[in-house]
């Protein structure tokens, strides 16, 4: 695309602010709360009084108890929350949606059947029918065992292979407190023959990784009120094999490869298994280790940092990899076998805490677990990193995982075969930039462009968009194997070989958003570069580069391949960007109108023709005790109509995204596919024929999962893209006019244009 201008910042202003309707009539019960329904529900909390019982004659802790409640009653202001913390049972974790985990006691639980039994005003009977189960939180199912006899045999196993046993406790266990009387959950797990490893503390969450001493037996575990997972140690590598072999060597480093034509002054966080060798030492300016001897295979890790320094370089100068490279910092926290979670989160810290301050922004993560997790659950893992990614304002590129099974996968996928391919942890990460992999030649296993056979797909938990991206990873010939198909790099005896991965594409979208970032700050645009917007900028340039999908090829394609970081900063004469940095708080919706729209695009007077593109991106609270539900705030945007009301009110008509009305009539569950709680989303649609408004706005409007829970700012980063259908408009000169009309603040957010795209 040629560089006609720069994108603007415009900052909000304090007067954009509108306030969010609110109230409510009392609202009818869901389902009849008649005698079978009361008598119902008081039998499933007997079952739950009991074990409270129980428990209180073993040890002093509260047993968790489950209160599952209806689809229906999903969506915030219908769930019971404050019924049931009137009730001495606040809600205290969750798993998947609806359900609501309690801290209960044999007292509270009696308190709930009461409620039950007697509820006779409106609102008590809309309560109690929101209550589909309620559920004894038994420490079997921690472990997915039935029964505590199942329960005690998987611990077994486990023993006997010597595996690390991850604990995980709900929130309100504190493991220096008593057990019993006389014992705190710490000295009855030493009394145990169980001894604990290595520990992870979230604020919300603490994991123990216990191994049983000897040939000891590890069912005591099985009496501790509130564990609330149990389970092998994850272990985590670099990527299997996806053929017969995982590098061919092609050639060698020679003096005709100019590896230095093209390197930035970005520096790129390699957290790998080591970059090796001569060819990348005069672009590697830090480096932290951890293994040698035997335990140290570096082949992997230089092979991805090759890619961050100069991938367009060595792969015969296609123009499909990234201009510009970056830097690395070495940080080899992979062995050369696997290694299990509580070390690898340990190095990955150690790592983090020595780079930081004036260390990469920007970490390449091209590793992921050995063994498949639950794709719908928010694994420890990606918990730590997205911690570790706040405490020290970092972005994190993770390589969504290789699939490497039969059925092997074309494209478009064979639909008589359900294919195991979703994403391996860490790839849920909420705050990461989860990159899937597309082929770059025909003739291969799928054809030039197509999603890589091995690319792992999303949505994470939540239909959070996962992948968010792609890039080219390269794909196996049509007998799986490599022969010339894949993407080349260094490795480090000096040779040039080829390769095939998700490993591959993530490095390339982190030198390109190691550049952004580095560019983005120069331009001094914002007071400070966050990692949301240089997320939200890469998924918008995908965005733009991308047609339309359908869900399906979304959830692998992510929203395309983004740009290079001076064409995501640059418009062409035909396109007018403009990135909105909004404040929100609850209680407050924010509306900017007038909005400056080109003037060309409006045609017959009023009505606008054009291609518009929303991205919405920002970094909610997050908060580990509820699984699934862990984002806490939920932004939601559009670009529409500004009218006005019978009583002098703006009414806001949405035209990108064009069903945003239609979907509050959807249930929860509806409007979460859809994108609610997704803390990126990006919107576009094309007006051939336009669309008729006398005025035009931008709007965002904030919720939380409970009223008053978090009490936060949330800051927002809306990019919102016209482009001309006719690419001979002015767009850019009639979009930096109406901005200058309007006397909006604005700033550009590229400096000074390095080179030609």
């Amino acid at each position: 695309m040629p560089d006609q201008g720069p994108i603007l910042l415009l900052p909000f202003s304090a007067t954009e602010y509108t306030r969010k309707p609110g109230g409510g009539a009392a609202r009818e019960p869901l389902v009849p709360v008649d005698p079978e329904f009361r008598n119902q529900l008081s039998a499933q909390l007997d079952v739950a009084i009991q074990a409270a019982v129980e428990s209180v004659e073993r040890n002093d802790l509260p047993v968790p108890v489950n209160v599952v409640v209806r689809e229906t009653a999903l969506a915030k202001s219908s769930r019971p929350y404050k019924f049931l913390s009137r009730l001495a049972l606040p809600v205290a974790a969750s798993e998947a949606p609806g359900e609501l985990i309690v801290r209960a006691t044999k007292e509270s639980l009696e308190g709930l059947k009461s409620a039950v039994r007697a509820a006779t005003t409106q609102n008590d009977l809309f309560d109690v029918s929101t209550l589909e189960t309620i559920e004894y939180w038994d420490p079997a199912r921690a472990l997915g065992a039935s029964s505590q006899v199942e329960a005690a045999q998987v611990l077994r196993t486990m023993v006997d292979a010597h595996q690390l046993i991850k604990v995980t406790f709900f929130p309100w266990v504190n493991l220096d407190s008593s057990y019993r009387a006389d014992q705190s959950v710490r000295g009855f797990l030493q009394e145990s023959g169980l001894e604990v490893v290595a520990e992870r503390h979230l604020s919300s969450e603490q994991t123990l990784y216990i191994r049983a001493i000897g040939d000891g037996d590890a069912s005591p575990l099985l009496g501790i009120q509130g564990i609330r997972r149990m389970g092998a140690t994850p272990e985590y590598a670099t990527p299997e094999l996806i053929s017969s072999q995982m590098f061919r060597t092609i050639g060698r480093v020679d003096g005709s490869l100019d590896l230095s034509a093209s390197v930035s002054g970005a520096v790129v966080g390699v957290l790998d298994s080591g970059v090796g060798g001569p060819d990348l030492d005069p672009w590697v300016v830090g480096r932290i280790e951890y293994d040698s001897g035997p335990d140290l295979d570096q082949s992997h890790g230089t092979f991805v940092a090759g890619l961050i320094v100069a991938a367009r370089s060595l792969n015969d100068l296609d123009t499909r990899f990234p201009a510009v490279g970056a830097k690395v910092f070495d940080g080899q926290v992979l062995p050369s076998g696997t290694i299990n979670e509580a070390l690898l989160l340990e190095r990955i810290e150690e790592v983090l805490q020595a780079a930081t301050p004036g260390g990469p922004k920007v970490w390449n993560c091209s590793f992921g677990s050995r063994r498949q997790l639950d794709p719908l659950v928010y694994s420890t893992f990606a918990q730590e990193m997205d911690a570790m990614a706040d405490r020290f304002g970092l972005l994190m590129v993770q390589a969504a995982g290789n699939y490497e099974v039969n059925p092997f996968r074309k494209w478009p996928p064979n639909s008589a075969f359900t294919y195991a391919d979703r994403l391996a942890s860490p790839a849920e990460s909420v705050r990461a930039v989860t990159v899937g992999a597309i082929a770059h030649k025909d003739g291969g296993f799928v054809s030039d462009g197509a999603p890589a056979s091995y690319s792992r797909r999303g949505p994470g938990f939540s239909f959070i968009q996962k992948p968010e991206v792609t890039h080219i990873g390269g794909d196996l010939d049509p007998v799986r194997e490599l022969s010339g198909y894949g993407v080349q790099s260094i490795l480090p005896g000096s040779d040039l070989a080829e390769s095939v991965g998700t490993s591959f594409a993530a490095p390339l979208v982190s030198s390109v958003a190691a550049e952004l970032w580095d560019r983005v700050t120069e331009g001094s645009s914002v007071a400070r570069t966050r990692p949301e917007l240089i997320k939200g900028l890469i998924a918008h340039s995908a965005a733009l580069g991308a047609p339309t999908m359908p869900a399906l090829e979304r959830n692998y394609r992510g929203w395309g391949t983004p740009w290079d970081a001076e064409a995501t900063l640059l418009n062409d004469s035909a396109s007018f960007t403009t990135v909105h940095e909004v404040i929100l708080s609850p209680g407050n919706n924010w509306l900017r109108t007038p909005f400056p729209v080109p003037a060309c695009l409006l045609v017959n007077g009023n009505k606008l023709r054009a291609d518009i593109t929303l991205t919405i991106s920002y970094a909610p609270p997050l908060d580990a005790r509820f699984g699934t539900e862990c984002v806490r705030y939920d932004v939601e945007g559009g670009f529409g109509k500004i009218n006005t009301g019978p009583k002098g009110q703006l009414l806001f008509d949405s035209v990108v995204p064009h069903d945003r009305l239609q979907s509050e009539h959807l249930w929860e569950s509806q409007r979460v596919e859809q994108g609610k709680w997704s803390p990126l989303k990006t919107y576009r649609k094309t007006y051939p024929g336009g669309t008729a408004g006398d005025a035009w706005g931008l709007r965002l409007s904030l919720t939380e999962r409970v009223a008053d829970e978090q009490g936060l700012e949330q800051r927002v980063y809306a990019i919102l893209t016209f482009r001309a259908l006719d690419p001979s408009l002015p767009v850019y000169s009639d979009g930096i006019a109406a901005v200058a009309d309007m006397r909006y603040e604005n700033r550009v957010m590229l400096a000074t244009p390095r080179l030609r795209v």
